[in-house]
């Protein structure tokens, strides 16, 4: 409550480091490359302590995989760069949807109005592993992240526009799959007015 907003990272770190964040092995060679990549400043600072220096480095290492997860990096190049499974990912996906959706409550309970909004906003991305621009066509059952990506890339930004171009989207996603879409996405408007 008494931080300034920071970036993305910061939030991850924050969470990842609570005692119900995901932990994850840190190599030797990890170790010094990863307090580098911290381009942030982050909201805790780095302890003395050796033990308690492997979590927060464990804890900087799933907020770069997350970081990496909601900037659309590939799922096989996130893999190959932290040494992880796709169950890892998965996992720590979850987890961190959860940890932001809590951490969104729990920052508006004790009115940390900004922080709260950010991580609202982390929280949709986690889930889909998208930038911010995609939240609205994620929303959408049968749209993930790279759906999205390709009806935005073709101006189609919004469910809206999905129910007004549904040959387009027939087009770009095939037509079985483009009729399916353009129905959720009109259920998806319907419940929303």
């Amino acid at each position: 409550s008494r931080a300034e907003t920071s970036c993305e990272l910061a939030y991850f770190h924050l969470l990842a480091y609570t005692p119900d964040g995901p932990s994850i092995g840190v190599s030797r060679a990890e170790q010094d490359q990863l307090i580098d990549e911290a381009y942030c400043p982050l909201f805790i600072d780095e302890p003395d302590d050796e033990d308690e220096l492997y979590e927060y480095l464990s804890a900087l290492k799933v907020a770069l995989i997350v970081k990496d997860w909601i900037d659309e990096v590939d799922e096989d190049i996130i893999l190959e760069r932290y040494s992880i499974g796709s169950g890892d990912l998965r996992s720590i996906v979850e987890t961190m949807d959860w940890l932001t959706y809590s951490g969104s409550h729990i920052a508006g309970v004790i009115e940390a109005t900004e922080h709260s909004r950010k991580l609202e906003i982390l929280n949709k991305r986690v889930k889909d592993g998208v930038k911010e621009d995609l939240i609205p066509l994620v929303q959408i059952s049968g749209v993930g992240r790279k759906r999205a990506r390709l009806l935005y890339n073709n101006k189609i930004t919004t469910p809206e526009d999905i129910v007004m171009n549904p040959e387009k989207v027939k087009a770009l996603l095939g037509q079985k799959i483009g009729e399916k879409i353009a129905k959720e996405a009109a259920k998806l408007i319907a419940g929303l007015h």
